[in-house]
């Protein structure tokens, strides 16, 4: 393994779950459903991040005379959730947490004695991340785990990698994060850590020019392969 990384930091949302194309599924057959068109370009410029420009929500709501946008909203996140709890974990995660353990048993404590720490540093709710997580069976298996509850500003701010190296106690340097959009790269290269980027399926056609790394899918290398890339750059 290479000897500059002592840290992994996993955004959630989209990187670790395709839960982006879900969300983006479920606020589109709402709009369907009152024969409207859901705006996807516009939605997508606030993926990952908590910061919302843009209300998809009370767009909708102006669009088809709903007053009760509460219970439009419930609505949507009951049909998000279902979705998303269908999903497994996104092609290669698994591997690179597996990776961690010469066992490929990726526990914690595993990651520690290989001179690594293994974190999440996402934009969403606690709630939502440790429930996915816990239902995964993976939710013991990360040092750390920050979310939006947790720090004041959310991405592109860098505070949640920020928060996550002081708890690994690893220089900038010494971490790799990985990520899907563009939000969450600007927050992790503004934390000065190196960063591999997925693209989400809605931000595929952006440069990402801030990140160290841009890869298809997380499956596409081993890790170790992954590392000596973003070293070599």
């Amino acid at each position: 393994m290479a000897t500059w990384c002592r840290a992994i930091i996993f955004d959630f949302d989209g990187t670790m779950l395709d839960t982006e194309s879900q969300s983006h599924r479920s606020w589109h057959e709402l709009y369907e459903e009152y024969g409207h068109t859901f705006p996807a370009d516009v939605w997508s410029q606030s993926l990952g991040s908590l910061r919302r420009d843009f209300d998809p929500c009370a767009h909708l709501g102006s669009l088809a005379g709903i007053d009760d946008l509460i219970a439009l909203k419930a609505r949507r996140d009951v049909r998000r959730t279902e979705l998303v709890e269908a999903l497994a974990l996104m092609p290669g995660v698994e591997d690179i947490m597996a990776t961690l353990n010469e066992l490929g048993h990726y526990v914690a404590s595993d990651a520690r004695a290989l001179g690594m720490g293994l974190a999440i540093a996402s934009g969403s709710e606690r709630e939502w991340v440790h429930g996915h997580l816990g239902r995964l069976g993976i939710l013991e298996h990360f040092d750390a785990v920050f979310c939006a509850d947790d720090v004041a500003n959310v991405k592109p701010a860098p505070d949640l990698y920020l928060a996550a190296l002081e708890n690994l106690g690893v220089q900038p340097s010494e971490a790799i994060a990985f990520e899907d959009t563009l939000n969450g790269a600007l927050a992790a290269t503004a934390a000065g850590i190196s960063c591999v980027v997925v693209p989400n399926p809605f931000l595929r056609a952006l440069e990402f020019e801030c990140a160290s790394l841009r890869v298809d899918s997380l499956d596409e290398h081993p890790l170790e392969e992954l590392l000596r890339r973003v070293a070599q750059r």
